[in-house]
């Protein structure tokens, strides 16, 4: 939507000549936005989601239906809910594969195939 859009100079890019691409790759590309490039307008659409919900807002408010939230105290000292490190843990498990598996003959290596060693 218009007011989620973001300045290209915002954005953190390659440099053109940093993208991996080769000539024909590229060329290709520029033909293709070339082709389907067209002006572009965001006002022009809208985000009806949003304005059913805050439609339906106004309503509650206009029919006296309001209830003030209070958001929950929280104690000091105590803590929310452990925040696990996924990536941390993948990495952890695959190093301990890795180790495991120095020093241990590979399946072929004990005469046996990649299928039966499964």
């Amino acid at each position: 939507w218009p007011h989620q859009l973001r300045p290209a100079s915002e954005l953190e890019l390659p440099a053109a000549g940093e993208s991996g691409l080769d000539d024909r790759e590229l060329s290709i590309a520029r033909q293709l936005v070339e082709a389907m490039a067209e002006e572009w307008n965001p006002d022009k659409y809208k985000d009806s989601f949003t304005d059913k919900v805050m439609a339906l807002v106004q309503e509650k408010v206009k029919l006296g239906r309001i209830e003030t939230v209070v958001s929950p105290e929280v104690e000091a000292g105590t803590a929310g809910a452990e925040v696990i490190d996924l990536t941390d843990l993948l990495r952890r498990s695959l190093q301990r594969k890795i180790s495991d598996r120095k020093g241990k003959p590979s399946g072929a290596e004990n005469g046996r195939t990649a299928d039966k060693a499964r």
